[in-house]
């Protein structure tokens, strides 16, 4: 049997470069960005965690788990970077199963593309497997890890983020594609402004 698959968005940063809380910034249907980003995870995955700040963010916990199968997490190590949070999200990831990191500012994977990658990771054998897609020899996001990198994943400290897991695992799928939302996030408002406009 396949393994279960938990989606673990990571939406603790500070949107420093945004200049506000991107987080809540509307995309062209009026839709807040993590809120759509949540919600296109949903679509897939069995469940899904949220890491968010460790204060001031109660309110937005609560709105996202009227969702369904949403947990958050409220991350301690979250001024870290983007390792401490992910670090925190993977202690609330079920045992045994498999973990599709994302980012909350890259709403616009396709569901389908989603659909892909799990399918791909779904006929691989237990491990230390990692999944992700690949768009003009560029990686991109969600990536999946398999069940036995959790412990590498809980150790991550830092602002790379996973990169440190993946430029050291031995099976690494790249998975061809030509959904540009696996490489287009929201870094700033002008960057949004084109995306939605699109």
């Amino acid at each position: 049997m396949p393994p279960a698959v938990d989606a673990l968005v990571l939406a603790a940063g500070r949107s420093r470069r945004f200049g506000s809380d991107k987080r809540r910034a509307q995309l062209d249907d009026g839709t807040p960005m993590l809120l759509a980003t949540v919600r296109r995870y949903l679509e897939v995955f069995d469940r899904v965690i949220v890491t968010l700040r460790a204060e001031g963010d109660a309110a937005l916990a609560t709105t996202l788990q009227r969702e369904g199968d949403v947990r958050t997490v409220f991350s301690m190590r979250a001024a870290e970077g983007m390792g401490g949070s992910l670090a925190d999200g993977v202690q609330a990831v079920r045992p045994g199963a498999a973990i599709a990191v994302a980012l909350a500012d890259m709403p616009w994977v396709r569901p389908s593309t989603l659909a892909r990658l799990r399918a791909e990771a779904a006929v691989l054998p237990a491990g230390d497997w990692i999944v992700l897609p690949r768009l003009q020899d560029r990686d991109g996001h969600p990536v999946l890890f398999g069940p036995a990198l959790r412990e590498a994943l809980g150790a991550c400290r830092g602002d790379r983020g996973a990169r440190a897991v993946i430029d050291h695992a031995e099976r690494v799928r790249r998975i061809p594609t030509d959904d540009a939302g696996v490489l287009q996030d929201a870094d700033d408002p002008e960057t949004l402004a084109r995306r939605t406009s699109d």
